[in-house]
């Protein structure tokens, strides 16, 4: 809740409703003093607003969720106002779940991430905003992006996944025999994945599909690897 002028703010659920005051009624009978003006509504969080505050010019007001949003909307005319008028302030974030894997493209300013809300988003770190956002009805395991930016794996309970980054979709382009892939990395060139298979490392042509090589040498399981450059034929 937040005060304005002539009156205050109360955010909810999914809503902001305005209240106004009457300063010639009785301050005695809060009932008459009070009045509901209006209600806008908003798709942009799964939680409750937590926080609001107003801007210092007061014709803007932004508000926290706890789902891990952060909203904003004018109020120089409340009673105007329409559900598109309550949007991000800077760009939908994950949700409230922690994020379990993160990959960097090499030829475009972009890095892909995914959460336990079941989201995967690819960011663009110099315009701050999301160029994608996909939801998957399943748990994910590992990302990596292709250097080029154009394609990404993402480890899933049954298979490693690869897709085509499209404008606003991934689209499958092939399926790796891997469950619960928990790490994944693209070489320097894009030709070929490295992918974590248990206590092996299992290594395939990212055109083909065809399985490189079959690395093993771990008594358990493979849990991280970072990428090195050296030139190696396999």
């Amino acid at each position: 809740m937040t005060s304005m002028a002539g009156g205050f703010i109360v955010g909810s659920a999914s809503s902001v409703y305005f209240y106004s005051y009457d300063e010639t009624s009785d301050q005695v009978l809060y009932d008459s003093q009070f009045r509901f003006t209006s209600r806008i509504e908003t798709e942009h969080t799964q939680g409750v607003m937590l926080n609001i505050a107003m801007s210092p010019n007061e014709e803007k007001v932004c508000a926290i969720t706890s789902d891990n949003q952060l909203l904003e909307f004018p109020i120089t005319s409340p009673q105007s106002l329409v559900s598109a008028d309550l949007a991000y302030a800077v760009c939908p974030f994950h949700g409230p779940k922690s994020i379990t894997g993160m990959d960097t493209c090499v030829l475009k300013p972009l890095f892909i991430t995914i959460c336990k809300d079941n989201t995967l988003r690819v960011w663009n770190f110099q315009t701050h905003t999301p160029d994608l956002t996909k939801v998957f009805l399943e748990d994910m395991y590992s990302v990596a992006m292709h250097p080029t930016g154009m394609h990404c794996a993402v480890g899933f309970t049954d298979k490693l996944r690869l897709y085509h980054i499209l404008v606003d979709d991934l689209r499958l382009c092939m399926e790796l025999p891997i469950k619960g892939c928990k790490q994944a990395q693209f070489s320097d060139g894009g030709n070929v994945i490295a992918a974590a298979n248990g206590n092996s490392i299992n290594v395939y042509d990212f055109h083909t599909g065809e399985k490189l090589a079959d690395l093993r040498g771990h008594n358990s399981k493979v849990r991280d690897y970072q990428r090195i450059n050296i030139d190696v034929d396999v």
